[in-house]
């Protein structure tokens, strides 16, 4: 192939761009679906309850937010998030725009190689070293548009060797790393239901913890005060309701625990830089 041409191939991923082969590039046991290289993405939320049909390997360069398997996490750095066929996909960002890169992939093959790599499936890492994942998908991309045919053992060889070297950095990142699961019940339960009364004490006394060591070990894992936890999840419930045109302000206000709408406004405005007023505006159809 000429080398401007592969030149401008490997400057289309670094700008930001996203690939999906129609077929797909597969053979019988290894099908790859789509690339996408830094790809750009405003404040939204990606929310697919039921998933996809294949695995979604994701990473994450900008500050975002996901559910994994212990509730919604927000992550101030780059992270990482490997999720099976059907698993739901929730990520995004609501406050401000959001970079990622990701592989969608199934067969045989790629469930050996998860299986193998040592990834662990619904597990969100923070990882400052996302270079694998580059390193991967930019092989990907080559061996998938300069050749006329892909060749399929080159193309496992490079997924295999780009999971385990993810998970050879991830080894500090162990089950003894995760949360407790008394805390991550916690952080379910508001997840669940923020509008409800939380207390500080009352969580505390459902995870068999006194108060001061619940709002230690709570800050200590998932980097955020408890109240100031629910105060969050209030809010960003809000504003998924506020795209119901059908509720007003003050509805959806009440619906997440807030009994004075001008509170409710100034949190909101604080939390998301924009009044709820203009937020329900932009999804106006």
């Amino acid at each position: 192939m000429d080398e401007t041409l592969k030149y401008l191939y490997i400057c289309q991923m670094k700008l930001g761009s996203k690939i999906w082969f129609t077929p797909p590039v597969e053979n019988v046991a290894l099908r790859v679906n789509g690339i996408g290289w830094k790809e750009p993405k405003p404040s939204l939320f990606i929310n697919r309850p039921s998933g996809t049909g294949d695995f979604l390997l994701m990473g994450f360069h900008t500050p975002a937010e996901f559910r994994d398997r212990t509730g919604l996490r927000r992550f101030e750095g780059s992270s990482l998030i490997l999720w099976k066929p059907g698993a739901p996909h929730y990520y995004g960002r609501q406050d401000s725009p959001f970079v990622h890169s990701w592989l969608h992939a199934d067969g045989i093959t790629m469930a050996k190689l998860v299986r193998h790599s040592g990834l662990e499936p619904g597990v969100g890492y923070s990882l400052d070293d996302l270079s694998p994942l580059e390193q991967m998908l930019q092989e990907l991309h080559g061996e998938m548009t300069e050749w006329g045919t892909p060749d399929p053992g080159i193309v496992s060889t490079v997924i295999e060797t780009g999971l385990r070297r993810l998970a050879r950095l991830l080894l500090n990142y162990s089950h003894a790393n995760l949360p407790p699961k008394n805390l991550r019940d916690a952080r379910l339960r508001v997840d669940s239901d923020p509008a409800s009364v939380h207390s500080v004490t009352a969580l505390a006394r459902e995870a068999g913890l006194s108060r001061q060591h619940f709002t230690e070990l709570f800050s200590q894992y998932f980097g955020i005060a408890p109240m100031k936890y629910v105060r969050q999840a209030r809010l960003h419930r809000a504003a998924h309701l506020l795209r119901d045109q059908n509720l007003r302000v003050s509805d959806v206000a009440r619906a997440v625990g807030f009994d004075d709408p001008f509170h409710f406004s100034r949190s909101f405005r604080k939390e998301f830089g924009i009044p709820p007023r203009l937020l329900k505006r932009r999804q106006t159809p």
